[in-house]
Parts: C-alpha cells; structure tokens; sequence
C-alpha cells in the first residue's frame, strides 16, 4: 500500500511538472506589443521593466525628474544598428544598452529591438539624437524634465 502511494504521488508530481514547463503566453504579449511599439509610425510608448520606453516618433517627451526612460529601435539581424549621436550632458544618465532577439528564433540571425536605458537628473531641457548606420535615419528627441 505504501509503495503505491509513493508511486501515485510521483506520476502526479511528474505530470505537474511536465505541464508547468509549457511555453509562457505572457512573454509573448509583452513581444507583440514590442513589436507594435517598433512597428507603429505614431509615437507611441510603453512600460516596460519600471521604464518607460518610447519608439523615437517622439519630438518632444516630458518626464519627471529620477524617472527611467528609453528607447526602442528595430534592428536588422543580431547587432546594434543605432547610435547616440550627441554627448550625454548632464540632465541625464545613460544606463545601459541591450539587444533582444525575438523569442521564435533566438538561434537565428533575425531582426530584433535594440534598447536605450536612462535616467533623468535634473530639470530642464535637452535632446537625444539617435542615428542609424544601416538607413541613415536621424531621430531627434527633445527631452523636458520637470
């Protein structure tokens, strides 16, 4: 009788498992949205990690000041094919850069989001402008800081 209880508690764990390990269908939303952030030719924005990240449409963002803001650009293929073009001043900080493949073919050379991370420090105003070296796009942003 014990032996078969231990038997039983084993194939139900197993099977919880098994079924715990499918695919996550919220990653996948938050990508969809990614990808229509990127897409859209609108400006348009989303929150994403605590920051918010905006598509480069943008002529002219506000922001608190200590806030964390960035910016979404589409990449072709794995590599970084946007640059800041002006110094960082001192209204605010530059946090990170990062690329994300998309989920369905992490192990391809496939297009993805190149991700500009930062935090803002002080009032005032300032810009961003962000290049790109594949169509030679030029995305300027002024940035207010309340």
């Amino acid at each position: 009788m014990i032996k078969k209880n231990n038997y039983n508690t084993w194939i139900v764990l197993s099977l919880l498992i098994f079924i715990s390990c499918g695919k996550n269908k919220k990653q996948n939303t938050v990508t969809s949205n990614e990808s229509q952030l990127i897409n859209s030719e609108k400006p348009e924005s989303i929150i994403k990690d605590s920051v918010t990240y905006y598509n480069g449409n943008q002529k002219v963002i506000e922001i608190a000041e200590g806030e964390y803001f960035g910016f979404m650009f589409e990449t072709n293929g794995q590599q970084f094919n946007w640059r800041m073009e002006n110094a960082i001043d001192d209204s605010y900080h530059y946090v990170s850069e990062s690329y994300e493949p998309q989920p369905d073919h992490v192990e391809e050379v496939s297009n993805g989001i190149q991700l500009f991370t930062f935090k803002s420090l002080k009032k005032g105003k300032t810009k961003i402008v962000f290049h790109s070296k594949d169509s030679k796009e030029k995305k300027i942003i002024q940035i207010h800081i309340k």
